[in-house]
């Protein structure tokens, strides 16, 4: 039997997700992409993908401003793409980043690993607010099914989904990494019109019976794994494009 430590099946993780991104940003039909956390690897392997290919663009947005600065300082906007700064806000409904997208924004690839836990402004009063008291306040409703006492989870991308549709081709593919109370938040409120696949195993059967509230553990049919891919039902585009870059046999 063969033993992984946390740093090696993490380091195996990494290797996974940066051979998916490279793979579908090099596409020939991926050219706007939208990256919601930039990340030191996620970043640098889609834009060498684009450059590569010398096509396409992505908007990485961060909401940290240390981790801003931290990435800005190795990787400056270029041709292929660009990091902005976009702290959190919320409005009394919706937590979102800042950023506010054109109507010429949208995007082919969307991939989701981000915001982490960081400041968010009340727009309504200009002034800083808990965002895991804004979170724990939401996930309370009776009528969502994941439980805001699982810890961890990547709750912060809960409002994600709302914050991006506007700016989605229809053809889109979104990649969500890991972010498991939020995927399960997608796939409540939008598994009537979009399809949810995955790469990568399943969160443990223990984790996710902790996560999703007790009276809808027969409701939910889906969980969780390594990425979640999640592609509009009425697109045959998107399907097309998932089938040609097989992205399950990139795990093996």
């Amino acid at each position: 039997m063969v033993w992984q430590t946390k740093g090696e099946i993490m380091l195996t993780k990494t290797i996974i997700k940066n051979r998916i991104l490279d793979k579908i940003a090099s596409h020939k039909d991926i050219k706007a992409i939208l990256e919601m956390g930039a990340g030191n690897e996620s970043t640098f392997v889609i834009r060498k993908a684009l450059s590569n290919n010398n096509k396409g663009y992505c908007l990485s947005l961060e909401a940290h401003h240390g981790y801003y600065e931290s990435i800005t300082s190795k990787m400056a906007n270029g041709k292929h793409g660009r990091i902005e700064y976009s702290p959190l806000v919320y409005d009394g409904k919706m937590m979102r980043y800042s950023y506010k997208f054109s109507d010429k924004d949208k995007f082919d690839f969307i991939y989701i690993d981000g915001p982490g836990d960081t400041e968010v402004t009340d727009t309504r009063t200009g002034k800083v607010v808990d965002s895991k008291k804004i979170m724990r306040q939401f996930l309370s409703g009776k009528n969502i099914w994941v439980d805001p006492d699982c810890p961890k989870g990547g709750r912060s991308s809960t409002f994600l989904m709302d914050y991006i549709l506007p700016t989605m081709n229809k053809d889109a593919i979104i990649i969500v990494d890991s972010r498991k109370m939020s995927v399960m938040y997608f796939y409540q409120k939008y598994h009537n019109v979009c399809d949810f696949d995955y790469v990568g195993g399943p969160i443990s059967e223990k984790y996710f019976k902790r996560m999703v509230k007790k009276r809808y553990h027969e409701v939910v049919k889906f969980r969780p794994h390594l990425l979640t891919i999640i592609t509009n039902k009425s697109s045959k585009k998107s399907k097309s494009i998932l089938k040609e870059l097989s992205l399950k046999s990139l795990i093996l």
